[in-house]
């Protein structure tokens, strides 16, 4: 086996907490995914994960060398790409983690554009709602919508994305449209979970005013709320994006659009180390250049 493939997985495993959610990565089967990390075990004469049948945990060994593996690969992936950058070709992987909904409908068209103009570069997106950190869980960029706190990492602004209220027309004929945010006390309201425990459009906007905890229907995905929505069972804050289509239909109503918050800004955060690898570069100044288009 090879060893630089075994540390890989194992840095991903500790990542994931699975066998199963590295496998599909990798284009193996778990199973495989259980050989490499014993065949690593046995190399280094130490038992590296606690194994149970719902996930996989670092040991005291683990952890140790989970740091050493993370480091290894951040040299290796600096040499390969400085010699890449040396004969002028760009290669290679960029992970990358964004917002599901920004991801989905505004960041993936220009992605591809890119991936069109620099073939043998690969892109993996990781789409996630909650925050992850650049280093540490292997990302080369990520989008954070607000302000970042992020001490370390190179924040730039690229665009602004702002939210709509909507419901449809036969959930307003029967509930009755409300006009301001204390009308929501009377209506229902669907809830996304992120925004039930810490959220940072918390500290901008009144989300006490929807009443979430009180909501009839809770998901971590803007899509299901979306979808129902358009089932009639309530009201729906979420990103214009992924409502534009509906609203122009006319399947979706907008309203309250006194009372929505403010748009907030989307920054791109990578780490402030140099030289940055030239796919890096080249994805960021691609998206500057294009960030007219987000």
């Amino acid at each position: 086996m090879d060893r630089l493939t075994a540390i890989e997985i194992f840095v991903e495993v500790a990542r994931a907490g699975s066998f199963a959610a590295v496998a599909e990565r990798f284009a193996m089967t778990p199973a495989m995914i259980g050989k490499y990390i014993k065949w690593l075990e046995a190399k280094v004469g130490s038992r590296l994960l606690n194994r149970n049948t719902r996930c996989q945990s670092l040991t005291e060994a683990g952890q140790e060398y989970l740091a050493g593996c993370q480091n290894l690969l951040q040299h290796y992936r600096e040499l390969e790409q400085n010699t890449l950058a040396n004969t002028g070709q760009a290669a290679g992987r960029i992970r990358i983690n964004a917002p599901v909904t920004f991801g989905s409908y505004r960041l993936t068209p220009l992605l591809c554009r890119f991936m069109e103009r620099y073939p043998q570069i690969r892109i993996e997106l990781d789409l996630s709602d909650r925050l992850v950190d650049v280093i540490g869980d292997g990302f080369d960029l990520i989008f954070r919508i607000g302000q970042p706190k992020d001490a370390g990492y190179i924040a730039r602004p690229l665009t602004s994305t702002g939210s709509v209220f909507c419901a449809s027309p036969d959930y307003l004929q029967r509930h009755g449209t409300p006009l301001t945010l204390a009308d929501l006390a009377s209506h229902h309201c669907l809830g996304f979970s992120p925004w039930l425990g810490q959220s940072r459009l918390a500290e901008a906007f009144p989300l006490e005013q929807l009443h979430l905890w009180d909501s009839p229907f809770i998901s971590n995905h803007g899509g299901a709320l979306k979808v129902a929505a358009l089932n009639h069972a309530g009201i729906l804050l979420q990103p214009r994006a992924l409502l534009s289509e509906e609203l122009e239909r006319g399947i979706l109503q907008e309203i309250l659009a006194d009372a929505l918050p403010a748009p907030r800004p989307v920054n791109l955060l990578y780490p402030a180390r140099e030289p940055l690898p030239l796919r890096l570069r080249l994805l960021i100044d691609y998206l500057i250049e294009q960030r007219h288009q987000l």
